[in-house]
């Protein structure tokens, strides 16, 4: 009788087990069904090869794809490096953007939605030579979704974090390293500072100085300028570091004059 009990429990766990399992599996596919059912695109992340973002900060930032995560800013910004990671994630993202519900309005109601005069558009080529534009308006309120509109389409909410990770600004979409190419070991540094006149009478020019490092087949580094003689290795290394790493923010995009900024000569 305990065999058979003992049987029964285990014929009763794996029946439990598979049931759980069949439910959560249904569930799982119904989820996926109602989030297809709502996705704006039939295209993957893949398929998008170029991409255009409008803000009322900033106007259209444009950017072609060239490798899967590789990508390059269209003029005026092609001298700027991309933040190929950050233009790659909202490729991935913009398939899944969804139409949470439908808002019945007319055209002369746009300003209503923050749709007149949008302060996000988004423009999305494909590589089926779709071209798509969506523009993004004013939160509802809630604050839990944007109200959002296709070129040729109706008025929809737009998930309030879908919208809020299509909205970024050239800061964040170009490199912010100072030295973007750096991505190798650094060899040779030239260090030169210009000699600086003080405005005062009676005070001496402060001098400038003119050095350069490089690093040796044996690993360390060497000052051959002005002087022949071995470097503090600390330093060099923490240099080097911050020379691969350092950042910059509040850009410039297109100067006027270099002049202007003590920049022509620095």
């Amino acid at each position: 009788m305990k065999t058979r009990s003992a049987a029964a429990w285990v014929l009763l766990s794996i029946a439990l087990i598979a049931g759980y399992w069949y439910t959560g599996t249904l569930e799982e596919e119904k989820q996926r069904a109602v989030f297809e059912a709502k996705r704006l695109f039939d295209f993957e992340g893949e398929d998008v090869v170029w991409l255009s973002i409008t803000t009322r900060e900033n106007d259209a930032i444009e950017a072609k794809r060239l490798g899967e995560n590789e990508w390059k800013l269209d003029e005026p910004y092609a001298h700027v490096y991309p933040n190929h990671a950050l233009w790659t994630n909202l490729a991935e993202n913009v398939p899944l953007l969804i139409n949470q519900r439908s808002i019945e309005a007319s055209p002369d109601e746009l300003a209503l939605y923050g749709l007149d005069d949008p302060p996000l558009t988004i423009v999305i080529g494909t590589s089926r030579k779709d071209l798509i534009q969506l523009d993004v308006g004013t939160a509802d309120p809630t604050q839990n979704h944007h109200y959002a509109k296709l070129a040729s389409g109706e008025v929809f909410l737009l998930p309030a974090p879908m919208a809020q990770a299509l909205y970024r600004s050239m800061d964040e979409l170009r490199d912010r390293r100072v030295f973007p190419a750096v991505d190798y070991t650094v060899d040779r540094i030239h260090y030169k500072r210009f000699t600086v006149d003080v405005p005062d009478d009676g005070l001496e020019p402060i001098p400038g100085i003119d050095e350069e490092y490089v690093l040796g087949d044996d690993d360390e580094w060497r000052i051959i300028q002005p002087i022949d003689v071995l470097a503090f290795q600390g330093e060099m290394l923490h240099l080097t570091n911050q020379v691969q790493y350092l950042s910059s923010f509040d850009f410039i995009p297109l100067p006027d004059a270099l002049g202007d900024y003590g920049l022509d000569p620095p």
